[in-house]
């Protein structure tokens, strides 16, 4: 079944067969706890100024780069085949508490392969709270040779309420940065027109439907922890949680939930699919301008 909301986004309820997922080993730096974004690493940011992508684990080695053996942070120019290491693997990277606000904040430094005589590539990691799971992005070159990022996430926050699950909403395609961060709600979701009267589907994106005292739209009833819930008749089933961050396409990007709670009419376990796309109309030519985000 098809159904769509808005002009750039289509809902297809199929079924699928669960695929379990290995969490990252534990990811310990200073008195943190970052195993949750190491589990979905590698981490890929644009530096939209030049194109430069960069591939990013935090606790491990990067595995399958042109950068040398040992890379943590590896560099890949958009008009040349060399990468460089702007961040090799350590156990235990240079980090520090800021002293700035109430809540958690961590500087995080990589040291990576010469650059020039005295010095070398680099790379510093600047988290800080904010309301999703977050991704890396680029601020740009502090100093000859070293490159800046910021991470606003609530694995930083002391009081913000943290979702049973939320997966990356930002992906690189064809050189550009696509992020759906905006999108997430962080209580209730969003209703999606559907063909078939009778049937209603409800889903937030990259992240579960979180309901509170606040919530009063029709996901207050949906089943705790489900992105994506159907209802028919007035009940209600668990349509699906993410398992994997979002995924670039040939025509824009995907998220796909899946869910082990399976309603007695079905003989599979079912799952949502999400797509995101430019629609045909309106003078936009393509899904990165669509988006707002420049072509180069």
């Amino acid at each position: 079944m098809a159904a769509t909301i808005a002009s750039g986004l289509t809902i297809i309820i199929s079924f699928t067969v669960l695929i379990n997922v290995i969490a990252a080993d534990n990811c310990i730096i200073g008195n943190f706890n970052l195993t949750l974004l190491e589990q979905f690493s590698p981490w890929k940011t644009v530096d939209s100024l030049n194109g430069t992508i960069y591939e990013i684990n935090l606790c491990s080695k990067l595995k399958s780069t042109n950068c040398p053996d040992g890379t943590a942070v590896c560099a890949q120019s958009k008009n040349s085949t060399i990468s460089v290491s702007y961040g090799n693997y350590s156990s235990a990277p240079s980090n520090e508490k800021t002293p700035f606000g109430t809540d958690g904040e961590l500087l995080l430094t990589f040291k990576g392969q010469p650059c020039g005589s005295d010095k070398y590539y680099s790379t510093i990691f600047y988290f800080k709270c904010g309301k999703t799971l977050g991704y890396p992005k680029y601020q740009g070159e502090n100093e000859i040779c070293t490159v800046q990022f910021e991470w606003e996430s609530y694995l930083f926050c002391q009081k913000l309420p943290t979702p049973d699950k939320e997966v990356p909403c930002a992906v690189v395609k064809d050189g550009s940065l696509i992020d759906l961060t905006p999108l997430i709600k962080l209580t209730g979701g969003y209703s999606v027109d559907s063909e078939n009267d009778q049937t209603q589907i409800l889903i937030n994106v990259c992240r579960d439907i979180t309901i509170d005292a606040t919530v009063t739209d029709d996901t207050k009833d949906c089943v705790k922890g489900s992105s994506a819930c159907k209802v028919v008749n007035k009940s209600v089933s668990d349509n699906g949680r993410p398992k994997t961050g979002l995924q670039a396409t040939s025509e824009g990007v995907r998220l796909v939930y899946t869910s082990t709670i399976r309603p007695p009419s079905c003989i599979m376990d079912p799952s949502t699919t999400i797509n995101f796309y430019c629609p045909k109309r309106g003078g936009v030519s393509n899904f990165q301008n669509f988006l707002g985000i420049k072509v180069r």
